[in-house]
């Protein structure tokens, strides 16, 4: 990996997240061997964009040709002088491999982490339920009967439900805000109500009406769901 991205240890990060939790599944008898093919269908592809935009940006930062360089500069510090912004960087989505079918808004991309309070502390949102998948949904959503009915089966398979905004009475359920209003804005930016995210916090999939957001639990259940999964779930508002 060249260093001019600064991106040599993340990935180091990003490979380990992938095989960890997907190594857990085939461990507690989640899912069969097959899905550690995922971990080089999804990590090939994504570190190779990565590297290449990284040669990319070695080569601007290393030009020898002293006018080309001049000229760099000057663009450079034109920027800084008018406060321009930097050009953000986006990295790639993943696009194969342990996804929903449908390709909805989001899916394989990575997910935001926003703070939340639970009534006793505010935190990151991984820090207040937990690690594993998490499906995070509105409360309208989870007013659906399908959905209704599958919330012992999430349990059972240590699936998190993070319900967004509202309180809801369920014997699971503990009052989380959304602080700074981060999934309610993320929920209209990709136009759903409820996204799967995996351990390694890319977007496992995401629906909007309640038939799709009960066809994509179905789909989370189908690849986590083990028969001796351990029940470890807390369903948030």
């Amino acid at each position: 990996m060249p260093p001019f991205l600064g991106q040599g240890m993340c990935s180091g990060f990003r490979d380990a997240q992938s095989i960890a939790f997907k190594l857990d599944l085939v461990l507690r008898g989640a899912a069969g061997n097959d899905i550690l093919d995922t971990y080089q269908t999804e990590r090939e592809p994504h570190v190779r964009a990565v590297t290449e935009k990284g040669i990319e940006l070695g080569h601007l930062q290393t030009l020898r040709d002293p006018e080309r360089a001049a000229e760099r500069d000057r663009t450079l510090l034109a920027r800084r002088a008018a406060s321009a912004a930097p050009e953000a960087i986006r990295l790639p989505s993943l696009v194969e491999g342990l996804f929903a079918r449908n390709s909805g808004a989001g899916r394989g991309q990575l997910s935001v982490q926003g703070q939340v309070d639970d009534g006793t502390r505010r935190d990151r949102l991984d820090q207040i339920v937990g690690g594993g998948f998490h499906l995070l949904i509105q409360e309208r959503s989870l007013d659906s009967a399908q959905l209704t009915g599958l919330l012992d089966d999430l349990a059972r398979a240590g699936v998190r439900v993070v319900v967004v905004g509202g309180r809801i009475e369920i014997p699971e359920a503990f009052g989380v805000h959304d602080v700074d209003g981060t999934y309610r804005d993320w929920f209209t930016e990709l136009g759903c109500s409820a996204v799967v995210v995996r351990p390694d916090f890319y977007v496992f999939g995401t629906a909007n009406e309640p038939d799709a957001v009960a066809e994509l639990v179905g789909e989370l259940l189908s690849a986590v769901r083990g028969g001796d999964a351990v029940a470890d779930v807390r369903v948030t508002a």
